[in-house]
């Protein structure tokens, strides 16, 4: 349940249960209110529907509406490499969609949130996902399109590369460096 729970929020709230599991409970970041974390994800859904009215045609396929969002976030948004450098002056925002879709600018939350929040406004069923790659914290997501799951990177594919799009586990376990919990998300994608 608590897996599922982290899937809410957009980087901005989090969500848990109370001692006994009897209760949800949701928890602003870093002293921001409630209040602040609803605005930001309201203006990262303004600014995202604004980016797919710019990207998307109406005779899309939801393929290559991914392909649109996708390539959308590789082209447009830069790594944040106060992430290594000076991490206590880097802004929330570029941990989170807001960062992304507002300033072009992010470290892997901000990439992997952003894509999924204009994949959600797509009704495209998607989640974000946290393991390691290559050792290190990481987060991307995974796809369902037409019943079956696929992984994207956008942080591995940002200066407009496609390496990492619609991969399946075995392509993107093989060399990569990728590990986390896949059994939770198969779990959540089968209806």
């Amino acid at each position: 349940m608590e897996k599922a729970l982290g899937q809410a929020g957009y980087g901005w709230i989090r969500f848990s249960l109370n001692k006994d599991g009897t209760e949800i409970i949701a928890s602003a970041p870093l002293g921001k209110s409630l209040e602040e974390c609803v605005t930001a994800i309201n203006e990262s859904f303004r600014l995202g529907n604004e980016i797919l009215s710019q990207i998307l045609t109406d005779n899309m396929t939801d393929l290559e509406k991914i392909q649109a969002a996708y390539r959308y976030i590789t082209e447009n948004v830069t790594y944040d490499f106060r992430y290594y450098t000076d991490h206590s002056n880097m802004p929330y925002e570029s941990m989170v969609a807001l960062g992304a879709l507002q300033d072009n600018l992010a470290i892997c939350g901000g990439y992997a949130q952003s894509f999924e929040a204009l994949l959600d406004m797509l009704q495209i069923e998607n989640y974000t996902v946290s393991g390691k790659s290559h050792r290190e914290n990481h987060m991307w997501n995974y796809v369902v399109l037409d019943g079956k799951g696929y992984y994207c990177d956008p942080t591995a594919d940002h200066g407009g590369r496609n390496n990492y799009f619609m991969l399946s586990e075995k392509e993107i376990t093989a060399n990569r460096g990728y590990s986390w919990d896949s059994s939770f998300l198969k779990k959540i994608s089968e209806k």
